[in-house]
């Protein structure tokens, strides 16, 4: 079964500005999304672990299809985009990571250092002026009684 999304514009007198459709799976959802610029990226769950992101241009309605090759097993759950750059923040085998995603050139990449750490991605936040990555892994305490 697959269901149907459409992505519609107007302006502010409400005239149809453009109008899009995109078929997912019944069990694919967008609701992870980022802005970069004048383009809006959903990041679409396909199969565990697997993800395909849907660029759209909310100036023309254009759409493209981003394709992602799966580096490591990874349950995203933060999502950011930088000029050329996808950033999927989340958990590899409970230890908090995030993909670097260089999609004009196609280069995934871990970033470093995360892995040492214990929690999960709980924010990322982009900086494209300054050219910087926010990342907060939170951690709960356990306490000694």
């Amino acid at each position: 079964m697959r269901k149907e999304i459409t992505i519609v514009k107007y302006d502010t007198a409400f005239n149809l500005k453009w109008a899009q459709r995109y078929v997912l799976d019944a069990t694919s959802n967008m609701n992870i999304h980022a802005w970069q610029g004048e383009n809006l990226f959903f990041l679409i769950p396909k199969t565990e672990f697997r993800y395909e992101i849907m660029r759209l241009n909310t100036i023309s309605g254009q759409l493209s299809m981003i394709s992602y090759d799966k580096i490591v097993d990874m349950q995203v759950s933060q999502f950011a985009v930088m000029n050329d750059v996808i950033l999927m923040g989340g958990q590899v085998n409970g230890d908090p990571a995030v993909i670097h995603y260089a999609y004009l050139r196609s280069k995934p990449k871990i970033l470093p250092s995360l892995s040492q750490l214990k929690g999960q991605v709980s924010r990322m936040d982009v900086s494209p002026e300054h050219n910087a990555i926010s990342v907060i892994v939170s951690s709960s305490v356990r306490r000694k009684a």
